[in-house]
């Protein structure tokens, strides 16, 4: 039985292996302004490479601990083609009953092959993030903000926290607790009311992969308390 905190640990290790050879890079804008050619130039795309080793940490990471199982390698049906040039992708889906496929794929930045990250979900999949988002030096916040969000978002498939909504021009994306983004016009306190009740909305959503592997922490807590309520003495507080 895996737990959330046994995943990220094995996360962790796998990257130490599949980042080797690799090097994390500061944020190159950390107290001065963006010049205005950097709009222009991508330098050493290749760094980018570190995005798609952490994607890889994760894909082995779930696989080793049983969360996961390849179901396609190679290739990806997608909804709608992304526009990037994919070199590969990996689909992962989970046994949980209601739990979202999550695609993996990797993309061309510059003439550097696998360096961009794409994620799906869903089959067909649904494009909900690629990294990096322009690859330029303007752009660039830095690696630890990239891994970060590859983090983010497989996480939030995986543990069952990621919402998509959308109706008409409208959207909203949910990648953790208390976290949103969102596209389109809403009025003030429209989108927390939205997440509270979606009726009349289209939702993406799905289980957590962890549900017959121990769980998360929460999940932990609450079935031992329910265990316990119900293997308790009789007429016991």
């Amino acid at each position: 039985m895996t737990t959330e905190a046994e995943l990220t640990a094995a996360v962790e290790a796998a990257f130490a292996k599949t980042s080797k050879g690799l090097e994390p890079w500061p944020d190159p804008h950390d107290g001065r302004d963006i010049a205005v050619d950097e709009y222009s130039r991508v330098t050493n795309p290749a760094r980018f490479r570190l995005l798609g080793a952490r994607a890889d940490a994760w894909t082995q990471a779930l696989v080793s601990c049983g969360v996961a199982t390849v179901a396609d390698q190679g290739s990806t049906d997608w909804a709608e083609p992304p526009r990037q040039l994919i070199s590969r992708a990996t689909t992962l889906v989970s046994e949980v009953d209601g739990a979202l496929a999550l695609s993996i794929g990797r993309s061309l930045v510059e003439d550097i092959p696998d360096a961009g990250v794409l994620l799906g979900v869903g089959a067909p999949a649904r494009l909900i993030m690629w990294l990096p988002d322009c690859g330029c030096d303007a752009c660039d916040n830095g690696s630890a903000w990239e891994l970060d969000r590859v983090d983010e978002h497989i996480a939030a498939v995986v543990l069952g926290r990621y919402r998509r909504l959308a109706r008409r021009n409208k959207s909203i994306t949910v990648t953790g607790p208390g976290g949103w983004s969102a596209s389109g016009s809403f009025r003030r306190g429209e989108v927390e009311n939205v997440l509270a009740d979606s009726s009349g909305w289209d939702e993406l959503s799905g289980e957590s992969w962890l549900a017959q592997h121990g769980g998360t922490e929460d999940e932990i807590a609450n079935t031992s308390q329910e265990s316990g309520a119900q293997t308790g003495p009789p007429g016991g507080q």
